[in-house]
């Protein structure tokens, strides 16, 4: 999900997991911006067969672009500057790099809901929830050995059916 995002998001600059650094700017790694923040979140399981579990839940991405005054119409300005409503192309790039995108044991995110969080100065954050189903195998047995056998019918017993 990383690498499609980094390849398909043109001007990406960071993704990482969620950890709320964008709160926690001063104890925390320089984030570049446009950034993209995978969180999982609301996830529930199901035990299936054979050592597989179903997970089911909600993907938030959490797109992150600066915002600065001099993308504001200014009094001095008659025209918004492009840069204003780039993030809102920006955050379309990210919907079209992961909607029904899926990979070995995940079905396809499917978009569901989208906010914005306007508790961060200076910033842009889009939160879009994606619905997620991942089928885990990490308990399966994987040295199980299936051996053929020959199968014996007892004719007399089909003819009876």
């Amino acid at each position: 999900m990383v690498n499609r995002l980094k390849s398909e998001v043109v001007g990406l600059l960071w993704v990482d997991l969620w950890n709320n650094q964008v709160g926690n700017e001063e104890n925390e790694y320089p984030i570049l911006y446009p950034a993209c923040f995978l969180h999982l979140k609301e996830t529930v399981s199901s035990q299936l067969a054979d050592g597989w579990t179903q997970e089911e839940g909600i993907l938030t991405l959490l797109v992150c672009q600066q915002n600065f005054l001099d993308h504001y119409v200014s009094e001095y300005q008659t025209t918004v500057n492009t840069n204003a409503l780039q993030i809102l192309n920006f955050k379309k790039e990210v919907v079209r790099a992961l909607d029904n995108f899926s990979v070995e044991n995940l079905l396809m995110l499917q978009k569901k809901a989208e906010r914005v969080d306007a508790d961060f100065t200076n910033l842009y954050v889009h939160e879009i929830d994606f619905a997620i189903t991942y089928y885990d195998d990490s308990r399966v047995n994987k040295n199980w050995i299936t051996k053929m056998v020959d199968l014996e019918v007892n004719k007399e017993y089909v003819e009876e059916l």
